[in-house]
């Protein structure tokens, strides 16, 4: 009993495996008999009868085997759902023989429609705060992909089912369970690699897309494995990681950093993992996801060192932007859908810090940083962060701007707040 009692649901195990998986630990440790597993299935063959009659909805007697089994595997699936509920193998064995059957599935689908909601409120939540990417499978797959599984997931007939292809790859491997648990697993992964990846600079994002392939914007290629690689060579360089571009020399460093045994590689990722994700503050969930990976990553990079290639891993990109601080202009404005874009961010958005990033990196116009601030898609404490990192000339413009002005509306009130903040003027504008 006490073995069985420590036989713990694993999260990557469908519920049907589950369900075949008890009894055989039951038969093993002697809790079920040849004559209990035989009434066990009489009655799940008693609940499969009123599923085929439910779903023929009286049209036929008979149903075609390929369609029983599916039945069948949707039964289980369900049962399984609420025997997983328990915190251990032995009470979910005795709730499962002691149990009617259907009001086994009857409450296993009441915990299907709870995990349904919850996943619904995670493609909400990641659409949200969704990292802007040029690559069309991203958002069409949480977005379009997801609610199409919405729409033909049926647990009453099919919960085992995904029915989409989820074409959005993910830098850990694809979730093995099926049905509900999938997409919640899936959804989740993609959740922690977009939180990783809004710390990335959108523009740096897109050039280190573009080394890895010209036309990433029309595959379906993982979005963060490359930038993770890129901050990781700058911790192994010794650089910061948070700059996230590599640079020729980087590279040519790295090969003989890395050139050393796969136990002592494996090693100094997992050392250089823990640097950059704490670096990135990442959360309890975060870290545990991206040093699950780091052995994978070791692995790759050792192959790489073998055959020569580790530019295809560490990409330095053709093209870089020049870094410097938020400039403004009388021109240079977004069109709609660019400012839709990061008006949809900033509404959303909860990070102070990441807000005011994103307007530094899109916004040169003057004319749309008055319209954000009108909109009061910024506080005056973002404002005052933004204004801080301008250089001369963009606060220069500002203050002429203000000074223009006879009647200082409430994004020219804010903008002077700035600037007397940061000591370009004194208080009186």
């Amino acid at each position: 009993m006490n073995q069985l009692s420590e036989y713990v649901f694993s999260f990557d195990h469908d519920p049907s495996d589950c369900v075949m998986s008890l009894l055989k630990q039951g038969q093993v440790h002697g809790l079920v008999t040849d004559e209990d597993l035989q009434v066990f299935y009489l009655k799940l063959y008693s609940l499969l009868a009123k599923q085929a009659d439910r779903y023929m909805e009286g049209r036929s007697s008979s149903i075609p085997k390929e369609t029983a089994e599916e039945l069948m595997k949707s039964i289980l699936y369900v049962i399984g759902m609420e025997i997983r509920s328990e915190d251990n193998g032995y009470k979910a064995l005795h709730k499962l023989m002691s149990w009617d059957v259907d009001y086994l599935f009857g409450s296993g689908l009441s915990v299907i429609q709870k995990k349904l909601k919850k996943v619904r409120h995670l493609q909400k939540s990641i659409l949200n705060n969704l990292v802007i990417s040029q690559n069309s499978y991203y958002r069409s797959t949480i977005e379009d992909g997801v609610n199409a599984f919405f729409d033909l997931y049926s647990p009453q007939y099919g919960a085992h089912l995904i029915h989409i292809t989820a074409d959005y790859p993910l830098m850990a491997q694809r979730p093995s369970c099926q049905g509900v648990l999938f997409m919640e697993q899936y959804l989740t992964f993609i959740q922690i690699e977009n939180r990783f990846l809004l710390q990335v600079d959108e523009e740096d994002l897109h050039h280190i897309m573009l080394s890895v392939s010209e036309h990433y914007e029309k595959i379906p290629v993982n979005l963060c494995q490359p930038a993770v690689f890129s901050a990781l060579g700058r911790v192994l360089c010794g650089k910061n990681p948070e700059g996230v571009i590599l640079q020729d020399a980087d590279v040519e460093r790295l090969k003989g950093i890395l050139s050393v045994n796969a136990d002592h590689l494996k090693e100094m990722v997992h050392h250089a993992m823990h640097q950059l994700l704490f670096a990135f503050h990442t959360g309890r969930k975060e870290t545990e996801y991206f040093m699950s990976l780091t052995d994978g990553l070791a692995k790759q990079i050792h192959q790489a060192i073998i055959d020569n290639t580790l530019h295809k891993l560490f990409v330095v990109p053709a093209k870089q932007k020049k870094k410097g601080h938020a400039l403004l202009s009388y021109e240079n404005r977004m069109n709609d859908e660019q400012y839709s874009a990061l008006s949809h961010f900033l509404l959303w958005c909860d990070d102070a810090k990441a807000k005011v990033e994103k307007v530094r990196q899109c916004v040169g116009s003057l004319s749309d940083l008055l319209d954000l601030l009108d909109e009061g898609l910024l506080d005056q404490d973002e404002c005052d962060a933004l204004i801080e990192q301008m250089d001369t000339s963009a606060k220069e413009m500002l203050l002429c701007y203000v000074r223009g002005k006879e009647f200082l509306d409430t994004p020219s009130q804010m903008i002077a707040s700035a600037l007397v903040g940061c000591g370009c003027t004194s208080g009186n504008i």
